[in-house]
């Protein structure tokens, strides 16, 4: 039997690992995970923007994007690691 270590983890750390584990039972990777909510976030809308056919998205603002949006769902804020990272899954 394994120990139980959730108890002493917070909240969110538990969050994290739960979304994780979630993920991977499903088989799909953390960076789509969390491109998906970073897309769709309404609090991104002014960098992050939709085409009006829905199948592609752009980043209007740069700077803003890597300050502001980047390090909220990365251990980062570069954006030329993260565009690598989109080309690594074909976008």
């Amino acid at each position: 039997m394994e120990p139980d270590f959730s108890s002493a983890m917070s909240d969110t750390s538990q969050a994290t690992v739960d979304e994780r584990a979630s993920s991977m039972q499903r088989g799909v990777p953390q960076f789509l995970v969390k491109l998906y909510k970073m897309t769709n976030n309404p609090q991104h809308s002014e960098v992050v923007i939709w085409s009006d056919d829905d199948n592609s998205f752009w980043v209007a603002d740069i700077a803003a994007f890597s300050r502001d949006v980047l390090p909220s769902y990365f251990k980062h804020n570069n954006y030329a690691s993260f565009v690598r990272q989109l080309n690594m899954y074909g976008f």
